[in-house]
């Protein structure tokens, strides 16, 4: 009996000691799993931005298509301007990506709306020369200016149309989830890929 009880000792601190180990091996298991999570899309791509950023990116292309019918169709072959579409949508879109302020993501996009309409009423009249301020008094306006400002609203309101999605998915989605630093890099380096892509095409 002396004999057995130090072996049976021996194998209870093995079987213990191989307890601690499994759990060990568990639980950096579990950090490594974690660490992955913070790196991985799906905590960033949250549905609302993935919305706004698809709606950002719909905009510029809408933008692209109607400039493209005043001039020629032969810029949408151009795999450039897919490229600095996407790029221009990514950097418009730093307010719901980097600070998650979908708020602040819509004042963007409607300033967007005004500022691309204009583009294309200046590539429709060719006004370079006109100031923007004369553009707000439409009821003194020559009758040229005058179908510039109505080819302006007809603009401004089909480019509305995705910041009208976007506001209704803001209203979807009231809460906010905060965006950690790793998800911010994550950001950055997508900017980053695509800007060395738009150099890279140039």
């Amino acid at each position: 009996m002396n004999e057995i009880e130090p072996l049976k000792r021996l194998s209870y601190m093995l079987l213990l000691s191989i307890d601690i180990v499994k759990a060990n091996m568990k639980k950096n298991e579990c950090l490594r799993k974690i660490s992955f999570h913070e790196w991985s899309p799906r905590e960033l791509w949250t549905p609302a931005m993935t919305v706004l950023v698809a709606m950002m990116i719909g905009k510029v292309l809408l933008f692209d298509i109607l400039w493209c019918a005043e001039t020629t169709w032969s810029g949408l072959l151009n795999v450039r301007l897919y490229v600095h579409a996407i790029l221009l949508s990514f950097l418009l879109s730093v307010p719901i990506g980097i600070f998650r302020r979908k708020w602040l993501q819509i004042g963007f996009m409607m300033m967007a709306d005004i500022g691309l309409a204009m583009l294309l009423c200046l590539a429709e009249r060719d006004f370079l020369q006109v100031s923007v301020i004369r553009w707000l008094l439409i009821d003194v306006l020559p009758e040229p200016m005058t179908g510039c400002a109505h080819s302006f609203v007809w603009y401004w309101m089909l480019l509305s149309l995705t910041t009208l999605v976007s506001f209704f998915i803001c209203l979807k989605h009231l809460g906010r989830v905060p965006v950690s630093m790793l998800g911010k890099i994550q950001y950055c380096g997508y900017l980053f890929v695509w800007t060395l892509v738009a150099w890279m095409l140039a």
